[in-house]
Order: C-alpha cells, then structure tokens, then sequence
C-alpha cells in the first residue's frame, strides 16, 4: 500500500517538483520513531483527547 501511494505521489508531483517534497519526506522518516516511543508510553485516552483536538483546531483555522 505504501510503495503505491508514494509511486502515485512521485508521478503525480513529478521529478523535478520532488526535492521541495524532500522536507516533508525527512520529516516524516524521524517523526515516525519519536510519534512511536509517544504512543507506547502514554495512556490511550489522553492521546485520543489530544488527536482530536489537533484536528478540531487545525479545521477552525480554515474557517476563519
């Protein structure tokens, strides 16, 4: 599944558009461990509360 969304995302974007996507591809490749260490330690509702707020913030933002 991964290996075809990002060969639509490559051909989609292009080559030559690909290196300002290099950032977001870095990012996720060091988030991903740290989110994972996140995720085992903390109990299972405050992440809930904490997701749900990120996205509820994040959409009020394109509102206003």
């Amino acid at each position: 599944m991964t290996l075809t969304i990002s060969v639509t995302f490559i051909l989609t974007l292009g080559w030559s558009e690909l290196g300002s996507a290099i950032g977001l591809i870095l990012g996720g490749i060091l988030a991903a461990p740290a989110g994972a260490l996140v995720v085992k330690h903390l109990p299972v509702r405050p992440l809930m509360i904490a997701v749900a707020l990120v996205i509820i913030v994040t959409s009020a933002i394109r509102f206003f």
